[in-house]
């Protein structure tokens, strides 16, 4: 399968049968969207994975929303986008965020995070599939990963996917590793790791791709471990990550000559799917017009397999992120409210653990 020229759509519901309930008016006097501005709010900083990711979707999607509305994209801070759109967001649907989904928030009930997904309308949204990588300082082969001694990994925050997808995988294959949080930014962590202040990442396979292969990888300074395992599409997973970078599931097997298990795998593998299982999500607020969000929901999946808009994206990453549909986005939501007491209580434990490893930010003089 080729994925720049076949989009990868999970999810066996199309749109369309997933929204049978609704039903755009045949002849309508002027598209509902014509004449108005959408404002799109995206929770990182300019220049990051995310910003790039929604910024060249963005570009292309107007084309396909019926009345071609004006299209702002506007940065701000991770929470504020969603509680900013559950919040002040009006029906109209002229406000929405395209920003990394966040089920831990939600879950664990972290002070600050406000929105409710159960009132919000989802869009649709992407896969940006997440890998572990390191210094050669600390690691020359992955087929060492045992004799890799004291290497620091470095962490954006407690919560995040990246960081806990990283640690429990750590943990699990059973290396000697010391974890460091809050530097508060994928590109800073990478600065971290050219600089050598830490050896191992977690990273987006896009912000690889642009950033982290071309100054590590290819000139020597770092290798790939593996890649977290995708329950809902493991050959896709395999597809874009390629031979190099094999998923932490074949990677333990190789090393310890037997599959893992136990409690802390079974929270990994639910976590796959829970926290990992979708990362680019644009939803819009409670309440919307029905007009504006058929508009969306149908030009989303037609921005996605735009040629000219999957060209550029290849260009910039090297592959094609994966779309997540409306059915499945929601079944990722899902298996987030379904939570047990046991899975929360876990992740409630491992993140206050995690917080003790902060870094220390330097006084201002």
């Amino acid at each position: 399968m080729n994925i720049s020229r076949n989009l990868v759509i999970l999810g066996a519901a199309t749109i369309a049968a997933a929204t049978t309930s609704w039903t755009v008016p045949a002849s309508a006097a002027d598209p509902y969207y014509k004449g108005k501005t959408i404002t799109v709010l995206i929770g990182r900083g300019p220049g990051s994975g995310t910003d790039a990711t929604v910024r060249s979707f963005t570009k292309y999607w107007s084309k396909y929303i019926p009345g071609n509305p004006k299209i702002i994209n506007k940065n701000t801070k991770g929470f504020a986008a969603f509680n900013t759109v559950y919040e002040k967001g009006k029906p109209d649907g002229t406000l929405i965020t395209f920003t990394p989904y966040d089920p831990v928030s939600p879950m664990t009930k972290r002070k600050g995070f406000r929105a409710d997904y159960g009132k919000m309308s989802f869009v649709g949204g992407f896969v940006n599939p997440p890998m572990l990588y390191a210094l050669t300082k600390v690691i020359k082969s992955n087929n060492d990963i045992m004799k890799m001694k004291g290497a620091i990994y470095g962490g954006q925050r407690p919560t995040l996917r990246f960081d806990l997808m990283g640690r429990i995988t750590q943990d699990i294959m059973g290396n000697d590793y010391r974890y460091t949080t809050g530097f508060g930014g994928g590109k800073k962590v990478l600065n971290a790791m050219r600089r050598g202040e830490v050896h191992l990442q977690t990273v987006g396979l896009n912000l690889y791709r642009l950033t982290a292969e071309r100054a590590l990888v290819k000139t020597g300074k770092a290798i790939p471990l593996w890649h977290y395992d995708f329950p809902q599409a493991p050959m896709m997973a395999k597809e874009v990550f390629g031979p190099e970078i094999p998923s932490f599931e074949a990677h333990y097997t190789k090393i310890h000559g037997k599959k893992p298990s136990g409690e802390m795998w079974d929270i990994y593998k639910w976590m796959a799917k829970t926290v990992n299982g979708l990362s680019y999500s644009a939803w819009m607020p409670p309440g919307v017009k029905k007009e504006a969000y058929e508009a969306l929901l149908a030009s989303f999946e037609k921005t996605a397999k735009d040629p000219a808009y999957l060209a550029e994206q290849k260009k910039m990453f090297g592959f094609n992120l994966p779309v997540v549909d409306r059915a499945t986005g929601l079944d990722v939501v899902k298996a987030m409210t379904d939570a047990t007491p046991a899975q929360v209580s876990f992740l409630n434990k491992y993140i206050k653990e995690g917080a003790k490893h902060k870094i220390k930010k330097k006084k201002k003089k």
